[in-house]
Order: structure tokens, then C-alpha cells, then sequence
């Protein structure tokens, strides 16, 4: 029988120190319990990188996560739970959002 654990999600903290950002004002924990980078888009108002994207150094169009005006988030240009407030990247989020 397999042993599993879950892996419980790093702090704010751990997450600023990974994405090496001085500051952890630009991260936003997704519904699903992955930190993520907000930074302004050019396509898009917010762009939300992953761990991998942002090691990786994604083009807009390669990151999975964006977000409207309004903070709602979209998966490959697609609403994630549309109507729903769990998915919308908060006022003081996008507020701070890398440049």
C-alpha cells in the first residue's frame, strides 16, 4: 500500500522568496492553491505566472492564467468560473501588479 501525503501550500512568504520578488503584494493564491505573479499584460489587463512560467520567462501568450480589468480570471482565454468570486484577482492584488 502507497503512503500519501498532501502537500500543504507555501506561505505568502516561501512564495515571494521563489519567485525571488522583494515584495509579496503581487502574489495572488489561486481557488486551487497555487501562488501566482500578477504582472500587467499587454493582450490582456493581468497576467498570472506560475512558478514554471516565471522560471521559464513565459510570453504573454504561453501563460495559462490571465485576468480582466475587473480581475475576473480567464484559463487560456477561457472564464474559470464565471460569476463566481473565488476567481477574481482582488482590487488591492492588481492594485500591485508587477510592470
Amino acid at each position: 500500500m502507497a503512503a500519501t501525503s498532501s502537500r500543504a501550500a507555501p506561505s505568502r512568504e516561501a512564495a515571494r522568496q521563489a519567485f525571488g520578488l522583494d515584495a509579496a503584494e503581487a502574489l495572488w493564491r489561486t481557488p486551487e492553491g497555487r501562488w501566482v505573479v500578477v504582472a500587467r499584460g499587454q493582450s490582456a489587463p493581468f497576467v498570472l505566472n506560475s512558478q514554471a512560467e516565471w522560471d521559464d520567462v513565459a510570453e504573454e501568450h504561453q501563460v495559462e492564467l490571465t485576468a480582466d480589468a475587473d480581475g475576473r480570471v480567464r484559463r487560456r482565454g477561457r472564464p474559470v468560473a464565471p460569476g463566481g468570486r473565488a476567481w477574481v484577482v482582488p482590487a488591492a492584488v492588481r492594485a500591485h501588479a508587477l510592470t
